[in-house]
């Protein structure tokens, strides 16, 4: 969550992602956690902290008087002293935010793309990568939000930006040969934005038809669906990409038409495995020329895009759960409860590392890719660059043909994934452990997680810069096992090296062998 700004997207002061605080002292080995409910109608939250240990979670935009309650949920959760604690109960108590509505989604776990390529790729490339699924940058629209238009088959219409002619049948088949070479394929989809400037008429044509009027964006949007208009307090809209406008998925009208739109694409994109929707970033702002019954802003009554993203959600999620379908989400804002049908995260800000760290917590228990934009991304040092997506269990972007704004091939960039590709294949369908003390290296000497994933545990030992052993403890979730198995992988290597885990009353350890200061183990629990 972040504190807002209440006119804009762009403020991005007192960020964070999980509304939880917890205090630690370690020398007692006590923790407790402040939890706020992601259940409430929840407007403006920020948390503020002091140097000398004050600290207060803030909340804004809500409606008081005439005889209206506002109530809020908070736990106090004591622990150890150890932050995953609190996050853990969170987790467990909310879990309907942070669990995958489809659990079947840990299969697209990998690295992903953001491309158009037209042509076969080099599948056995990047499966070396550890690639997985293609966000579609396809741009298979004529603009902004007319995603599936109302054609025949067959019957071309020219695409935004692109320019060229496409048809539903290519889309389909598009879709399909992604899927037959193995990598998921996730349509483009978007409910924040809406029209485009660019090959589009000025203006509304009087002449169209109402079966025609999809042909001409302005028509479509001012006078099929005006309700979809987000306009500031004096009237005007707000510009975006391609010349697009700003849009609130709460008016009933747009509402009904994303919906049909949702549902086109499920039983007309069958190799789709879903869709990934762009631009929630657009959410922060307030609809002045609306009223949600709650929200108060700058003196009057607004609707809050959160609440219209969420009463859409509610219709959304289930059209494609109930087919087997993903929704994978561009966040951007980072908030909790925004989360609560979306099945995985593909971060567009993958080059802030704050917004890393929120994305991934986040995603403790789903799929979190994020954006790799280019090979500077990588710089100044390639191996801290990948070992930070290892530690936080998330995966960058694969350097695939056709790729948009992000990464492309090239013989140097290739070969750092290939080093790390293996590394990443094994954090497919991590899961957190959030037990106090789950993993802990002696001196510090490096960093480690611990993930559950099928048929094991995995531990990314990373930042151990010079040193050539980390050695590692470890709290599993197991009850009456007798024995452990382990392998240690390394960057840049084929060699996979057996590890001996040692029980002791306080769990499990381990001597890590590190190479390039990294090492990925494998746990096997036998019986």
């Amino acid at each position: 969550m972040e504190r807002s700004g209440l006119a804009g997207p762009h403020n991005l002061a007192a960020r964070f992602s999980v509304p939880l605080l917890t205090l630690l002292e370690p020398e007692s080995d006590l923790g407790l956690s402040l939890v706020l409910s992601p259940e409430d109608t929840l407007r403006e939250v920020a948390l503020d902290t002091h140097r000398d240990g004050r600290f207060a979670f803030t909340r804004g935009a809500h409606r008081l008087g005439e005889g209206r309650v506002v109530k809020f949920a908070m736990d106090l959760v004591p622990g150890a002293g150890d932050w995953r604690g609190g996050l853990g109960w969170m987790t467990r108590r909310y879990a309907a935010y942070f669990d995958p509505p489809v659990p079947a989604v840990d299969e697209l776990s990998g690295l992903g793309a953001y491309s158009d390529w037209p042509r076969e790729l080099d599948v056995e490339r990047l499966r070396r990568m550890s690639f997985k699924v293609n966000w579609a940058a396809s741009y298979d629209f004529p603009y902004m939000g007319m995603f599936l238009p109302p054609t025949g088959e067959h019957e071309p219409y020219r695409r935004i930006v692109k320019g060229n002619l496409i048809t539903l049948a290519g889309m389909r088949e598009a879709a399909r040969r992604w899927r037959e070479m193995g990598f998921p394929l996730l349509s483009y989809f978007n409910v924040t934005e809406f029209g485009a400037k660019p090959g589009t008429p000025e203006g509304v044509d009087p002449a169209l038809s109402p079966a025609d009027q999809w042909k001409n964006g302005n028509n479509f949007l001012f006078e099929v669906i005006p309700d979809a208009v987000l306009r500031i307090r004096t009237g005007e809209t707000f510009g975006s990409w391609e010349g697009s406008i700003v849009t609130d998925c709460g008016g009933p009208k747009y509402r009904e038409f994303l919906l049909d739109q949702a549902r086109r694409h499920v039983s007309e994109l069958p190799d789709s495995y879903g869709i990934c929707i762009d631009r929630l970033d657009w959410l922060r702002v307030y609809n002045f020329h609306a009223d949600d019954g709650v929200s108060w802003v700058d003196g009057q009554p607004a609707r809050s895009l959160y609440d219209s993203w969420a009463e859409l959600m509610e219709r959304m999620g289930p059209i494609f759960h109930d087919s087997g379908k993903y929704i994978f989400l561009n966040m951007l804002i980072n908030r909790t409860e925004m989360m609560r049908h979306g099945d995985a995260v593909y971060h567009e800000h993958g080059d802030w590392p704050w917004e890393v760290n929120a994305a991934a917590l986040q995603c403790v228990y789903k799929p979190c890719l994020v954006w790799t934009h280019s090979e500077k991304d990588l710089q100044p040092d390639p191996d801290a660059y990948f070992q930070r997506h290892l530690h936080l269990g998330i995966f960058p972007t694969a350097p695939v043909p056709g790729n948009d704004h992000t990464i492309t091939p090239s013989p140097e960039v290739d070969r750092w994934y290939f080093d790390y590709g293996p590394l990443f294949a094994a954090l497919r369908g991590k899961k957190w452990i959030l037990v106090p003390h789950a993993v802990t290296v002696a001196g510090g000497v490096a960093k480690a997680n611990l993930f559950a994933v099928p048929g094991g545990y995995v531990v990314p030992v990373t930042f151990g810069g010079a040193a050539t052993v980390a050695k590692v403890s470890l709290r599993l979730p197991v009850v009456a096992a007798t024995e452990l198995t382990a392998e240690v992988m390394h960057p840049g290597s084929d060699a996979i090296v057996p590890a001996k885990c040692i029980r002791g009353d306080n769990g499990w350890q381990l001597d890590v062998p590190l190479q390039r200061g990294c090492a990925v183990v494998r746990i096997k629990v036998g019986e």
